[in-house]
């Protein structure tokens, strides 16, 4: 009798034990960090059912699972308004992905730090990826301009370290500074407001690209900060359909 109810103690037990392993819930619940933004948005499932959302937007509201492979929220407030969202959802390798009815997909990682390191991870592959596609030529093109803006750029940082103002072309020292260091294709415009342009036209360039039919040109802009110096920002009809050719050239000169 003893074994025959210890046999069924281990049974009930068993059973017990695999039906808890095999609620999903067990699985997500926990703090989630979107990839997408690098870690600024967070989700937070608890074992309750409820569900944070926190970033962008707060808002909160409840999880179920309409089967084994997908899951579906329910936001209050203004999240409502939005109606149930249904995903597929897949936990593996320290990943819970979301993929809505169109499509899209949703990585989520359980640290912030992780995620950041993702998207760095993520641009950096879409930028070779990107790079790859550029026209032969273009990126040396590019860095051939910046070589030309690089030392009209610091000129301008030390006139303005030394006067407390943007250079204009009022100066005579300014004009003599510019004249001495700077090539024919740069250019440099503005009052208070210093432009540094460079400018390849299509013969220049010697490369066949259709959609900029006059060349290319790079503008860098300087903004005064509050510690006292400027910060460049680099501006580019290159940034649209070749933006490639920009990332991680234009970086040597902004600041």
């Amino acid at each position: 009798m003893k074994k025959i109810y210890l046999k069924l103690c281990i049974i009930i037990l068993t059973t017990f034990v695999v039906g808890c392993s095999n609620d999903p819930t067990n699985e997500i619940v926990g703090r989630w960090y979107d990839v997408d933004d690098g870690g600024k948005s967070v989700m937070e499932l608890f074992e309750d059912g409820s569900v944070q959302m926190s970033g962008e937007m707060e808002m909160s509201g409840s999880y179920t699972f309409p089967d084994d492979n997908h899951i579906r929220l329910d936001m209050e407030g203004i999240g409502a308004l939005m109606g149930p969202m249904i995903f597929e959802y897949s936990l593996a390798s320290g990943e819970l992905i979301f993929k809505d009815t169109k499509g899209k997909v949703y990585v989520h990682v359980p640290t912030a730090v992780e995620a950041k390191v993702r998207l760095a991870e993520r641009k950096k592959s879409d930028l070779e990826a990107e790079t790859a596609q550029l026209p032969k030529g273009l990126i040396e093109k590019v860095n051939e301009a910046l070589d030309l803006v690089t030392p009209v750029v610091a000129a301008v940082d030390k006139f303005y370290q030394s006067n407390g103002r943007l250079p204009y072309m009022g100066d005579s020292n300014w004009v003599r500074t510019v004249d001495e260091i700077s090539d024919s294709r740069v250019s440099i415009g503005g009052i208070g407001t210093t432009n540094v342009r460079v400018m390849f036209n299509k013969s220049e360039l010697g490369l066949n690209l259709p959609d900029l039919k006059r060349g290319f040109y790079i503008r860098f802009e300087p903004t005064e900060t509050e510690n006292g110096r400027l910060s460049w920002s680099c501006v580019s009809d290159l940034q649209y359909k070749y933006a490639a050719a920009l990332q991680g050239n234009c970086v040597r000169i902004l600041r």
